[in-house]
């Protein structure tokens, strides 16, 4: 697993939100300002839901997701 797809993993988002920031914010180069720390760490937890909805779907045969 790289260091991207880390940070969407089931154990990783339920870290508390400053952890889960300042790991985006390395794995992106930046320095996020704090008060961005609960909006980012929120949408890496929504992320992480459509990331493993599009995973389930490629791991499903074409014919059946036609049905």
């Amino acid at each position: 697993m790289n260091e991207r797809d880390a940070l969407f993993s089931p154990r990783s988002i339920e870290r508390d939100d400053a952890v889960l920031a300042a790991a985006v914010g390395e794995v992106l180069g930046l320095a996020l300002p704090e008060p961005c720390t609960p909006g980012v760490a929120a949408n890496v937890r929504i992320l992480s839901g459509h990331l493993a909805t599009m995973r389930a779907a490629s791991e499903t045969p074409a014919q059946e997701q036609t049905r």
